[in-house]
């Protein structure tokens, strides 16, 4: 029922797989394995389904198995994107039927990472045809929330996204031949008595080199908390900043996502 899962992630503190699965004609898809030791396994509905809806070249087959895969036997995916449509409407992103393929993703921290507390937890996930990527941040619940979605950086042609020990987000981007680094470059954050960190704040990040990603849209500086989240200032509105790092001068193959 998966039809390219390229990349997939770990939702921390869970066992949940979370796949980027790149499309055909119409859509790319994140789909959602809660429980991969569940039987029977999660049905995802390639080639019958492609995204969110019956694949109509393959329904035009008159394929039995398509035919009879309806209702509870297909997982729709958790999110999914058209190709001609822009995932944030407006943003600086193209959307074409033959340029899009959704080529990574991760997850952030739950707690202790240096952004922006509306981070917490957000789902990361790029397009390296269109060379954007975007955060899907959580609202109020566990689960990152598909109508919270945010342009977090363009000019990327990201294949792949981790997230470092001190909570930046690093990519490959495909095109430049890097590794690099996105940085939060505001007042550092800092944690109320019992939230399992002491008090301290190191002030304003001051970069050495690199140039603030733009546009970056974010919602007022005053962020609702989240549930068992309070007593934590948040920041204000402040650019991240992206560190462009040397590639390793050994020769490396990087894989690019076929569609």
């Amino acid at each position: 029922g998966l039809r390219n899962p390229y990349r997939f992630a770990f939702r921390p503190g869970t066992n949940e797989v979370w796949v980027g699965n790149v499309g055909w004609n119409d859509w790319e898809a994140i789909d959602r394995i809660d429980n991969p030791q569940a039987l029977p396994v999660k049905n995802f509905g390639w080639p019958c389904y492609e995204g969110p809806a019956r694949q109509p070249d393959w329904q035009a087959v008159g394929l039995l198995q398509c035919q009879s895969l309806a209702g509870p036997t297909v997982t729709p995916p958790f999110y999914a994107y058209n190709h001609t449509a822009q995932v944030v409407p407006g943003e600086n992103c193209p959307a074409d039927q033959f340029g899009t393929v959704i080529s990574a993703l991760a997850f952030q921290n739950t707690t202790g990472d240096p952004y922006p507390a509306e981070y917490d937890g957000a789902l990361f996930f790029a397009d390296e045809r269109r060379g954007c990527m975007w955060a899907m941040e959580r609202n109020g619940s566990t689960l990152p929330d598909p109508t919270k979605i945010k342009t977090f950086a363009t000019s990327a042609a990201a294949v792949d996204l981790q997230v470092g020990r001190g909570g930046d987000v690093y990519y490959v981007d495909f095109l430049a031949g890097a590794v690099r680094r996105i940085h939060y470059a505001g007042a550092a954050r800092r944690h109320a008595p019992g939230a399992g960190r002491s008090i301290r704040s190191r002030g304003a990040v001051t970069p050495t080199n690199g140039t603030a990603i733009a546009p970056f849209a974010r919602p007022s500086a005053v962020v609702p908390a989240l549930p068992g989240d309070t007593g934590r200032p948040r920041p204000s509105r402040q650019p991240l900043t992206e560190f462009r790092e040397s590639p390793p001068q050994s020769p490396h193959l990087v894989m690019r996502p076929h569609q």
